[in-house]
């Protein structure tokens, strides 16, 4: 094999990469919505500007892990790891900015504003 064709290898896409993705997203809703004890509060110190970052080291390790398991050199792998943010972690980040700001109630109201607390009714 050459290096084109090593390299090309390396940084192939996935069939399963979509699958991947939607669960990195789902797992990145519930960590950020839900009270999972110790990654709510993990989440919770992330900086609002660097919250990007849980999913494409995810997705890089994904990428890197699977081409490094299928027999290819250490650099050929870190080729795949970019291959995996490109088809796991910008999929999973853009699902998740549109549950985040999609105007369907996934995430709260439109915008990502959470919905107005219900009303009591009066005694």
């Amino acid at each position: 094999m050459d290096a084109a064709q090593s390299i090309l290898h390396a940084f192939q896409l996935h069939d399963w990469y979509a699958a991947a993705a939607l669960v990195l997203m789902l797992v990145l809703q519930i960590v950020r919505q839900r009270n999972v004890p110790l990654l709510t509060r993990a989440w919770n110190r992330i900086p609002d500007g660097w919250r990007w970052l849980p999913a494409l080291l995810a997705s890089a390790a994904t990428g890197f892990t699977q081409a490094f398991a299928s027999g290819l050199s250490f650099q050929m792998a870190l080729l795949g790891a970019i291959g995996g943010v490109l088809g796991i972690g910008f999929p999973a980040m853009g699902m998740h900015a549109f549950a985040k700001e999609s105007p369907l109630h996934i995430d709260g109201g439109p915008g990502g504003k959470p919905l107005p607390a219900p009303s009591e009714p009066s005694p």
